[in-house]
């Protein structure tokens, strides 16, 4: 992927839609990366199919944006005349700003900026549960550049990630490889400890609860047998007063 680092809007991915009646648009959505508001927006789109092989390229021209510092955002392409494509590849040109000033682009600063992205297995698992859903690989440094966790290209002497903002030396402190996975033992230790707990609270509850009802029903089963005793008891006295009246009235 090439990338001139000076670039102050990042494209982040494409989004391509049909509608109910079969028209198809494309979504770009891109990341402004400074503290202004991005008013202007050129382009060119390389259309990829399936297999990323180019289908042509788009040249696109957006004015009177208001797209704030440091925030997403969303312009739609309109598809009539073009193939239908599934990716995306974006070169920005040029970037304006509410402020006046206006940056573009220049094709001697590109610079391949692929980072080399951890394959799906535990290391991979256990960067991103230490660092995050964003991050795809080992924080690297080069000659005059440094790679986030995130991926993100960034300039030698920048002391943040231009894209998620990580601090530069916390970065490569913490998620450094042998320190990632300690870490992540640990969260698993803990995972463990944890769910062991819970499972012996759950197992004492249903102790409690199995005690009490246990108590309850001796309870109800002492009451009855006492109500059981006086009912008894009172259908005795009232026998004997029966068989007193019926003696007396003789």
């Amino acid at each position: 992927m090439l990338m001139d680092l000076t670039c102050p809007v990042e494209f982040c991915g494409v989004e391509v839609l049909r509608d109910s009646g079969g028209r198809a648009q494309a979504y770009l959505t891109f990341l402004n990366l400074t503290d202004d508001t991005v008013t202007e927006l050129h382009a060119m789109v390389t259309m990829l199919d399936a297999e990323g092989v180019s289908m042509g390229l788009r040249p696109l021209r957006y004015r009177r944006l208001s797209a704030l510092p440091h925030a997403q955002f969303t312009l739609c392409m309109v598809m009539d005349d073009l193939p239908f494509f599934l990716d995306a590849r974006v070169t920005i040109q040029r970037v304006g700003f509410d402020r006046g000033a206006a940056w573009e682009w220049d094709e001697n600063a590109l610079m391949d900026c692929t980072p080399k992205l951890l394959a799906p297995g535990p290391q991979r698992v256990a960067l991103v549960a230490i660092a995050g859903p964003d991050s795809v690989c080992w924080p690297e440094r080069r000659r005059d550049t440094w790679v986030c966790v995130c991926g993100r290209f960034n300039q030698r002497t920048w002391k943040s990630c231009k894209r998620c903002q990580r601090d530069r030396e916390d970065t490569f402190a913490r998620y450094e490889l042998d320190n990632v996975m300690a870490l992540y033992q640990q969260q698993q230790n803990r995972q463990i400890l944890e769910e062991r707990e819970e499972r012996e609270t759950e197992l004492a509850h249903r102790q409690d609860t199995r005690t009490r009802r246990q108590e309850d029903f001796v309870d109800l089963w002492l009451l009855m047998r006492s109500r059981k005793r006086v009912f008894w008891m009172v259908m005795t006295a009232l026998a004997l007063i029966a068989i007193g009246l019926r003696a007396w009235l003789k």
